[in-house]
């Protein structure tokens, strides 16, 4: 996982748009979109329901578990997803 499709992530979810996140984040949208999918290919399933004018995140009742920056000195910790 690479820090760049964290970042790709996280603007899809606040835009809720692929073209959005990709203007958002300086990019083309199927580069947005490639890295999103091999976010979830490496994850093992979708991280998104794709409608036909927005993308919604799947719902994470339990978060997500993030692990430390390489070097860092901090535990893994998890991050609460939004309900709904």
């Amino acid at each position: 996982m690479q820090m760049q499709q964290i970042r790709y992530f996280l603007a899809l979810c606040e835009e809720r748009s692929f073209t959005r996140a990709a203007k958002r984040c300086g990019v083309s949208q199927p580069s947005l979109t490639n890295a999103i999918i091999r976010l979830e290919q490496k994850l093992g399933g979708a991280l998104f329901r794709r409608w036909a004018n927005c993308a919604d995140a799947v719902n994470f009742e339990n978060g997500i578990t993030l692990a430390s920056p390489r070097g860092s000195r901090s535990p893994r910790h998890t991050v609460p997803c939004a309900s709904g």
